[in-house]
């Protein structure tokens, strides 16, 4: 399923840089669609959609992320909406800017005969640079932190670990990549 959102995402992404107009031009341009690469690289997908508002110092951003790990025998779909500021610089264009969201996941675990589905929040923050050429291509990479809320468990009070002995919930880094077109 990562497979076909990812692909689609790349077509609709590739057509819009290709036909984007100049973005020095006009500062009318209001809609970006994108994709995370770092997730990417670990077979989840990560899409987004973002409304430029304020002259493009502000930007409400709405991305939808989904994957499985067959070794952890996990899988999980969700959604990040997050409200971005660009305090200083062009922010269409390029600038330093501040991210706010609040994610929610629905993840799905086998756990031996039993299947275990649990919702999960994940408030977060983050700091990032968006650079924009003047075709409408934007590269936004950015680190942040994220607290997981919510518990998968099983009915016999097992808690979901992974190999490296961490849960879903907590203190986590936030790390990406975001490739996009403004148009």
């Amino acid at each position: 399923m990562y497979k076909i959102l990812t692909t689609i995402t790349l077509i609709l992404s590739i057509t819009v840089v290709l036909s984007a107009q100049d973005v020095q031009e006009s500062n009318q341009k209001k809609v970006s669609i994108g994709i995370d690469v770092l997730p990417l690289i670990g077979g989840f997908a990560n899409a987004q959609l973002g409304f430029l508002h304020n002259n493009g110092k502000t930007e409400a951003v709405i991305a939808g992320f989904t994957g499985q790990d067959p070794d952890e025998n996990l899988g999980f779909v969700g959604i990040w909406p997050s409200y971005r500021l660009y305090p200083i610089g062009e922010g269409i264009l390029k600038g330093i800017f501040l991210e706010a969201g609040f994610g929610v996941g629905f993840i799905n675990w086998d756990y031996g005969k039993e299947e275990i589905s649990a919702i999960t929040f994940w408030p977060g923050a983050n700091l990032g640079y968006k650079w924009s050429s003047n075709f409408g291509l934007s590269v936004s990479p950015y680190v942040g932190v994220n607290y997981g809320i919510g518990e998968v468990a099983a009915s016999d009070g097992t808690v979901k670990k992974f190999e490296d002995g961490s849960e879903l919930t907590g203190l986590s880094p936030s790390l990406g990549l975001q490739i996009s077109s403004v148009f």
